[in-house]
């Protein structure tokens, strides 16, 4: 199942742009905090309460300042206190990030090719712990103390705060293998909460990745970006790597994961910032490259794994908690199959194949159901996915499609999850990206079906039907 954690603001008394909520923080504060209360109260997957998220963040809040009306100290109580009122049945908790004098010795992290920039400060100095010391009062009305980026502070504030429950309410994903093991090792902390699950618009760019230096030091990417890049699960539903390596070590995947570094990468220094990830593909098809090196990982709880690509084994390798749960292999590239197997105790215990793909010739619909309601706006999300003539899906596929729809229902939207896309999503037209769209429609009142079509350059078209009931 989910449990949630429900937050009520993201700023309190100092705004974070202009014309947020900071606006109307003291006029509707109460009434919110017992309205939401209300309106969710009965929902069982609902586990904890949040005041806020990083309210000193860009807000111009000074963590010095405890006389003054807007001092977050005395917020924090008041917000608390008002929520155990409406509910005194589940916890209260808030967000607290790096405060201002810490970001001044932002670090990076080699790994490989790979450079991990502007990681938020984690080690504690225990001469100099204004945190500590800031922190010591905010989460002392609070039942849980909400870590952003603060997992190297764990183990220290179990001895510093022995009766303080923790959760790591933001952690950066490349920095998964330390955030879960510090989850483990650790009874005060409860859980872990990576930045972020699902991608979406805004902060456009911030997983990205480059290879010129001087352009890690922006925090976004400049235009075209769009969305943020930096979700395990991308818009369109679709696990990325760093979903199935979270699967590994949290326990739930017993298979190996193959993922390439593809070809026109390989030997590059590639700069990410810590909310990115290796920019791996799910792919062993990469047209007019062959012959050319490539980086294959695989991501693997096993004593070691195996790599073979067409049959022929590259012999054996370490792998498991000593490698972080991932393993590298340099290849050449060849058109064909490559497998993994993982071993433990000397024995098989799973296995992970990609098989290459020829030309895109076709289109293949996937809807999530074949049957929704007739009341009206009840949606049906609709995978476009270019296959060649074995029905292989295509990653490289980026041919313009289009849909059609028609019947008891109504288009609604056409994306990918290009995050440099300028396509609108409303359009009925747009290119594949990695080989894939998704579509969505809606029922309008009607019972009867949806005629839903797609056809795309060069693609032999397919159309399906929706029963609204």
């Amino acid at each position: 199942g989910m449990l949630v954690i429900e937050e009520f603001f993201d700023v309190w008394t100092g705004g974070k742009v202009s014309f947020d909520y900071h606006l109307f923080f003291d006029k509707y504060w109460e009434e919110d905090i017992e309205n939401t209360i209300k309106r969710d109260y009965n929902h069982p997957s609902l586990i904890m309460w949040s005041i806020g998220n990083e309210i000193t963040w860009g807000a111009g809040i000074d963590v010095n300042d405890r006389d003054s009306y807007s001092n977050i100290y005395s917020w924090c109580r008041c917000l608390s206190e008002k929520v155990k009122t409406v509910d005194s049945t589940r916890p209260v908790t808030s967000a607290f990030c790096a405060i201002p004098s810490e970001l001044i010795n932002r670090s990076s992290l080699e790994d490989g090719n790979i450079v991990v920039t502007m990681l938020h400060p984690e080690e504690v100095d225990p001469a100099n712990d204004k945190w500590g010391e800031v922190t010591e009062i905010f989460f002392e009305p609070l039942d849980v103390a909400g870590y952003n980026y603060k997992v190297g502070r764990y183990s220290y504030d179990s001895v510093r705060f022995p009766n303080r429950i923790i959760c790591g309410t933001e952690t950066h994903p490349y920095t998964l293998f330390k955030n879960w093991t510090e989850t483990v090792k650790n009874p005060n902390v409860i859980g872990d909460f990576v930045w972020t699950a699902i991608d979406y618009l805004g902060e456009a760019g911030i997983g990205r990745f480059w290879l010129d230096e001087n352009e890690m030091r922006m925090f976004g990417g400049e235009f075209p970006w769009l969305l943020a890049n930096c979700g395990d699960v991308d818009i369109c539903g679709e696990k990325r790597p760093q979903s199935y390596y979270r699967d590994i070590i949290w326990g739930s995947r017993r298979d190996p994961y193959i993922a390439i570094l593809p070809p026109n990468l390989y030997g590059k220094k590639l700069y990410i910032r810590a909310w990115g990830w290796e920019p791996v593909e799910r792919s062993y098809t990469f047209p007019g490259c062959e012959g050319m090196p490539v980086i294959v990982y695989v991501y693997a709880d096993a004593d070691e794994v195996e790599l073979f690509i067409n049959g022929r084994s590259l012999g054996r390798k370490t792998s498991g908690f000593n490698t972080q749960f991932k393993t590298t292999y340099d290849a050449t590239y060849e058109p064909g199959v490559i497998e993994v197997v993982a071993y433990k105790n000397g024995k098989e215990i799973g296995r992970d194949r990609i098989e290459s793909a020829s030309e895109p010739v076709s289109i293949k619909l996937l809807p999530d159901r074949d049957i929704i309601s007739s009341s009206y706006n009840d949606l049906c999300y609709i995978k476009i996915i270019a296959v060649d003539k074995n029905g292989k899906e295509v990653p490289y596929a980026d041919n313009r499609i289009t849909v059609e729809v028609d019947g008891a229902g109504e288009f609604v939207v056409l994306g990918t999850a290009d995050p440099l896309s300028t396509e609108l999503f409303v359009n009925r037209e747009r290119k594949l990206y990695k080989g894939k769209a998704l579509a969505i429609v809606k029922s309008i009142g009607e019972k009867g079906e949806i005629s839903f079509k797609a056809k795309g350059e060069g693609l032999e078209g397919a159309q399906i039907a929706i029963k609204c009931i």
